[in-house]
């Protein structure tokens, strides 16, 4: 928001070169300067070679110089001085070439290039380029960021469950600027456990792909969830350097005492899962990740985070009763 950027003390860029004196621009240019040395990896060795070898040239030629009075030196000192002007610029371009070659950026070369560049086995052929391209551009989605929120709503007149509301939102990343995935398939299932043969024992509610206003609803909704539940996929396009994100929410009669889990089916850099009473009841929860056990009255909530989130199943939370 433009008034949090305002109260950190942010400002438009505007220049200042007109009224910058001589002294503030000689500043600028050795910061510079010193900022190249540091980044770049081969000029500073190259450059103290140059500056050493200057040196040495400008002592040889003004001790040579001194004997430019002799005659017999006169063309000694001409041919000297060529001589050590061709080592000078023969060394400058070759420093120059050189520092051209060895900073150049791989991560701008194509991804063949690149792959090529990553596996360099001897025996490596073009089918398998293609293969291990077509595998790295499933590779480079990662979720950035992932919530599930689990909301208890109400509990069922037996006491045995617990209308329980999901709602999952992924934003996937591409990693690469050049590739992309032919058709990102990302799983997603809503199952019930029929508990009650007269009533619906659950719906789904949302699953969409898209960011903002422009989403894809990919099931008219809302669906009851039939016997034996739901386990499908959508497909997300996701360009080179893009965002896509993922969305999907449903409701089951949960049973009390269960536990929670779902499994990550792509690497998440960051996923929390949210849990959120508002039962109008207590209610006993045992993390089983850390074995802490919380209650939640009404209205209160307990987060669940992880970091760093390998393909694996997840089991966060039991929902040990009710009050």
């Amino acid at each position: 928001m433009s008034v949090a950027e305002d109260d950190l003390g942010v400002r438009p860029n505007f220049s200042v070169e007109g009224a910058m004196s001589k002294e503030g621009r000689v500043k600028r240019w050795i910061n510079a300067i010193a900022r190249f040395w540091k980044t770049e990896r081969t000029f500073p060795p190259l450059a103290v070679g140059f500056l050493l070898f200057s040196l040495i040239c400008f002592y040889v030629l003004s001790k040579a110089s001194k004997l430019s009075h002799q005659k017999h030196y006169e063309g000694f000192i001409v041919s000297l001085a060529a001589s050590f002007l061709e080592d000078l610029v023969f060394f400058l371009l070759l420093g120059v070439i050189t520092i051209y070659i060895s900073n150049k950026d791989p991560s701008k070369d194509h991804i063949e290039r690149r792959s090529k560049w990553l596996f360099n086995g001897s025996n490596f052929d073009a089918g398998a380029l293609k293969h291990i391209i077509k595998r790295a551009a499933h590779l480079a989605i990662f979720s950035s960021e992932s919530t599930i929120t689990v909301t208890f709503e109400k509990v069922h007149d037996d006491e045995k469950t617990i209308k329980t509301h999901f709602y999952c939102r992924r934003k996937f990343t591409n990693l690469m600027s050049d590739a992309y995935p032919d058709g990102f398939e990302h799983p997603y299932q809503a199952v019930s456990d029929d508990f009650y043969e007269k009533e619906i024992n659950g719906e789904i509610l949302v699953v969409a792909t898209g960011i903002g206003g422009d989403k894809r609803n990919w099931i008219k909704c809302p669906k009851v969830i039939p016997k034996g539940g739901i386990k499908e996929s959508v497909r997300i396009e996701i360009e080179g350097d893009g965002e896509n994100e993922f969305e999907q929410a449903f409701w089951v009669w949960y049973e009390i005492g269960a536990s929670f889990f779902f499994c990550n089916k792509q690497y998440a850099s960051q996923l929390t899962v949210l849990v959120v009473n508002e039962s109008g009841r207590e209610l006993r929860l045992k993390g089983l990740e850390d074995g802490k056990e919380v209650s939640l009255t009404n209205g209160q909530e307990v987060r669940y985070h992880y970091e760093e989130l390998d393909e694996r199943e997840v089991v966060p939370f039991q929902l040990m009763g009710v009050i």
